[in-house]
């Protein structure tokens, strides 16, 4: 789904709600530059730390154990893609804004969510894919003002 949108040679991600690290790892074995990892569960960050040493990615991570809202005020944005794997209980649509802050230009948002809810939307992003896998739905969104521009190529 990613790759006619997204060459991930040399970029930031930025992997929230990381769980065992996944998705992240799965990028930076993709070619992105360098991936940072955040979770609130300290279980989460040990399993993420082991995850990234197995696979000789220690220098291309960066692993942060605080909750979302905390780690994004101190990250800096400017993330080519992020991934969100929130807990479903959670209602992901007041946390698109707070995502948007932190793309880049052209840069991505991967939201997963529960197959039964409606993508969420947001003013400043706009939904450019979903696909739905069995329980679990793949939203892919970026900028509204990036789905304004036209892509190159």
């Amino acid at each position: 789904m990613l790759g006619s949108r997204l060459a991930l040679d040399g970029c930031r991600v930025l992997d929230l709600f990381a769980g065992s690290g996944a998705l992240g790892l799965e990028a930076l074995s993709r070619g992105a530059g360098h991936a940072t990892f955040v979770d609130n569960n300290p279980k989460a960050i040990d399993s993420i730390r082991q995850n990234i040493s197995a696979l000789g990615y220690r220098s291309q991570s960066s692993v942060c154990c605080q909750d979302w809202q905390r780690a994004l005020k101190r990250l800096g944005g400017n993330f080519a893609l992020i991934l969100a794997d929130p807990p479903y209980a959670i209602d992901a649509a007041p946390l698109l804004p707070a995502f948007a802050t932190q793309l880049a230009p052209t840069g991505l948002l991967v939201l997963e969510l529960s197959a039964r809810v409606e993508a969420p939307q947001a003013e400043a992003l706009t939904l450019a894919k979903r696909r739905d896998y069995g329980d679990s739905a793949v939203c892919l969104y970026q900028l509204a003002s990036a789905a304004e521009s036209p892509r190159p190529g």
